[in-house]
């Protein structure tokens, strides 16, 4: 199972095309990965994702 839960704590606004950036990663669980620097979530097997 695969869990990523991201939380923005900071500001509550994101400019227009611009990348959201997590500042805190409540839960990193699995074979995917989170980029805090460009906001890039990887999945990093195939499958079916529910975004949530």
């Amino acid at each position: 199972m695969i869990n990523l839960q991201l939380e923005m704590q900071s500001g509550n606004y994101v400019e227009t095309l611009a990348n959201v950036i997590f500042d805190t990663v409540n839960t990193l669980n699995g074979n995917i990965d989170y980029d805090t620097t460009t906001g890039i979530i990887t999945f990093n097997e195939a499958d079916t994702y529910k975004i949530n």
